[in-house]
């Protein structure tokens, strides 16, 4: 049995994904589920993992839409970001995809870069026969979802990135 990582400093439950339970978008979220990212995308997580990158793309995927929360600004970054691997390959400590799904990322915070650690559980609706990103829809991809959570973490929800900008998070993923 693998020992997984579990952050127990932003949790798989409504605290980390709203700031309070009276969000009037709240009753649509109840259908959310938490999964690890091998659960929610099988097929670009298999089992032969040791050699997959984070910022992995098959010819063909890309980051499509969002879904509930309307990070317009979020996405804008992500798909100026999806071309440029150099970047986000100095985002992930480690490059490649955790088979402990534990991963620190690098991120600026007035101007100084400190390291977030967190777990692959992310949150999910169901969509079809299967699931998706509860927030990016991602093809092919980890990264934006890794990236979502971490920023999600450091502004303490994913309903706190509603209120972002696309400068603010640029400075936060490059400097």
């Amino acid at each position: 049995m693998r020992n997984f990582f579990k952050d127990d400093l932003f949790l798989t439950d409504f605290s980390s994904i709203f700031n309070n339970r009276k969000n009037p978008k709240y009753p649509e979220w109840i259908n959310i589920r938490w999964f690890r990212l091998s659960e929610a995308f099988p097929s670009i997580l298999t089992e032969k993992i040791n050699n997959k990158f984070i910022y992995f793309q098959d010819p063909g995927f890309s980051l499509t839409s969002q879904t509930f929360l309307q990070h317009k600004y979020l996405f804008a970054v992500f798909k100026t970001l999806e071309n440029r691997p150099k970047i986000l390959k100095r985002l992930f400590v480690d490059q490649k995809i955790s088979r402990k799904g534990q991963y620190s990322v690098r991120i600026c915070q007035d101007g100084v870069w400190k390291s977030v650690i967190i777990d692959d559980f992310v949150p999910c609706v169901k969509q079809g026969k299967g699931y998706n990103g509860a927030f990016l829809k991602c093809e092919g991809m980890v990264w934006p979802v890794l990236l979502e959570k971490t920023l999600a973490k450091i502004y303490r929800s994913y309903e706190s990135l509603e209120k972002g900008d696309s400068g603010e998070t640029l400075r936060d993923l490059t400097g």
